[in-house]
Parts: structure tokens; C-alpha cells; sequence
């Protein structure tokens, strides 16, 4: 039997790149996407109790021309208004963010890197999360305040500052949103039935047999309407009913099934049996006490085997197993 885990899927793609422009020193400015067709930011653990598909935001990206990025403040605002600053006057002594990632995943603080920032960063001002729960659908806005009103170099022949340059076009060297689509996995699965047969007198470990073999918790089994007390051990034949969460982030999804269990009573030889010697010290038939027909046998006495054959006529007392 094949029993099948259905994981969320996720596919990463950017999603509005902003527009594009200088930077002039001693003024702001700001940057603007329109992000349609995307809805409500969940968190990518969302429980998801409504099984729909849904999209998370899970990075924004930037690229900033600047020879004096210490003198930048620079943010995000969403559609419905939310402000997180982004990188507030770091990189002295360096230059650009080039391919700077912003991103919900351990990463470090912005404010502990070296310009030029590449690669992903923690925003300055909190996470991502700030977002989440929020409609992505509308504008957004980068703000870019260079305070800077000077051109640098001064006193000590230092460099001359230039304005900067926000690239805000889409490709590698652009400026955009990570957006991961995520695909939750079907729900309420009927699983294939199973079965299994075992020797009278034999139990079977159900329990194990869903939990250790398809990675299932949370398993709850029932027979003819009755919770099973020790699933661990069954032994009655009949129809047994599944029902179990999978072990993960999609927990809440429900998976059910029957098992069957079929006992193999054809050969059952029966229970143990006493019975007493005559008196008379006549020798007694072992073999009349069960049915072997088409069977082949072995015999011992007190742990020690002896002839099939002796089996007709035992005269002393003692344990006998067949």
C-alpha cells in the first residue's frame, strides 16, 4: 500500500518592479510600484483553514547608485500605509546597495554591514511581518531622503559627492518585490484501505503501522464506532477506521482510511489441553486431540523432541507440545 504526504509547494518569483530615478542631495524623493492581482500578504506558516492558494511577501529587493550612502535614509510604505524603514544612514566610507535584499529569513541587521550592501540584510527599522495580514494589491513607495546638501571632499581632499540613483527597473539589476506563491497540499484525503492477515492468537501493531511507516501523528483509530484502546496490539478481524494528521506545518489537514484485518484460523491446532492417563496404564493418543489432517508434525516431551510416530501411545506424564 502506497500512502502520499501532499507538502505545500512554493515557487519564488518578483513581482513589480518601481520606478526609476536620481537621487538629489538635501531633498526626497520617492519610488512607486503598483502590485495588482496578489491580495492579502499571509504569512508563509499560515494554518490556512480556508484551503485556498495564497501569496506571501517574503523580500524587497533594492539598487542604489550612491558614492555617500551614510546620508540615506531609505523606506517602504505599503497600500494601506504601513512604513518600515529599510537602511538609515549606514555604509560610511563606501558605496551603492547593489542587489540588496531585505528578507523575513535569519539574516543580519543592515547596520552591521559594509557598503556596498550586497546580498540579504534584516530591515533597520523590524521585519517584514509588519505587512503581514495587509492587501499587497495597490502602491507601493519607496522614499529615498539623501540629507546630505553638500558635494563631500572639503577640507582633507575627500571625494566629491554626486547624486545618487535608484534603479528601479526589473532584472537582476532592479528593484522589486520576492513574492512566494504557496500552494497548499489537498486536504481531507480518503487514503487507499489497507489490510493485513495474522495467525489466531497473533496481534498486529496498527498504531505503528500508520505512524512510524507514513509519518503520521495525531492517529486516532476506531472499531465498529469504538475508539481502539490499544492500537499498538489488535487482534480482532473486522474493518478498523483512520483518522490522523500528518506531522508539520499543514498539521491541520485530515487524512482518513479503513484497515482491514483478516485472521488465518485454517490451521489453528486450538487452545492447550489436560487430559489424565488410565489407570490401568493403557498408552493414550495424543494425536486424537487435534485435527492434523494434510499437516505434517514435530513433538516433544518436557523440551525434548521425539518420533512423530510415539505420539500414538504416550504412557508418562509431563508437558507435551506439538
Amino acid at each position: 500500500m502506497c500512502l502520499l504526504i501532499f507538502p505545500k509547494h512554493l515557487s519564488a518569483q518578483t513581482n513589480g518592479s518601481f520606478t526609476s530615478g536620481p537621487i538629489p542631495m538635501c531633498d526626497t524623493v520617492t519610488f512607486t510600484s503598483v502590485v495588482s492581482n496578489m491580495g492579502i500578504n499571509y504569512p508563509t506558516s499560515w494554518s490556512n483553514p480556508f484551503y485556498v492558494f495564497f501569496y506571501t511577501l517574503t523580500n524587497i529587493k533594492i539598487n542604489i547608485t550612491s558614492n555617500h550612502p551614510q546620508t540615506l535614509k531609505i523606506s517602504v510604505t505599503s497600500p494601506q500605509g504601513t512604513t518600515l524603514i529599510l537602511s538609515a544612514f549606514n555604509g560610511t566610507s563606501g558605496s551603492n546597495y547593489t542587489n540588496t535584499v531585505f528578507v523575513k529569513t535569519p539574516a543580519l541587521n543592515i547596520t552591521t554591514g559594509n557598503a556596498p550592501f550586497t546580498g540579504n540584510w534584516l530591515p533597520q527599522g523590524g521585519s517584514l511581518n509588519i505587512f503581514d495580514y495587509e492587501n499587497m494589491d495597490g502602491i507601493w513607495t519607496i522614499t529615498v531622503i539623501d540629507t546630505a546638501c553638500t558635494g563631500g571632499g572639503g577640507v582633507g581632499g575627500g571625494p566629491v559627492w554626486t547624486d545618487g540613483f535608484f534603479n528601479g527597473g526589473a532584472g537582476a539589476g532592479g528593484s522589486g518585490f520576492g513574492v512566494t506563491y504557496v500552494w497548499p497540499p489537498p486536504c481531507n484525503v480518503f487514503l487507499p484501505p489497507a489490510s493485513a492477515t495474522i495467525c489466531q492468537g497473533e496481534t498486529f501493531d496498527l498504531y505503528n503501522f500508520y505512524a512510524t511507516t507514513n509519518g503520521y501523528n495525531n492517529i486516532y483509530l476506531s472499531y465498529n464506532g469504538a475508539q481502539v484502546v490499544n492500537p499498538n496490539a489488535v487482534s480482532a478481524s473486522g474493518t478498523y477506521s483512520l483518522g490522523a494528521s500528518y506531522n508539520g506545518t499543514w498539521s491541520w489537514c485530515l487524512y482518513s482510511g479503513n484497515f482491514t484485518l483478516y485472521i488465518d484460523s485454517t490451521n489453528f491446532l486450538g487452545p492447550d489441553q489436560n487430559v489424565n492417563l488410565s489407570c490401568d496404564g493403557s498408552p493414550y493418543d495424543l494425536k486424537s486431540l487435534y485435527n492434523l489432517n494434510n499437516l505434517t508434525t514435530s513433538w516433544s516431551f518436557n523440551g525434548t523432541p521425539f518420533h512423530d510416530s510415539l505420539a500414538n501411545a504416550v504412557l508418562d506424564t509431563g508437558i507435551y507440545q506439538l
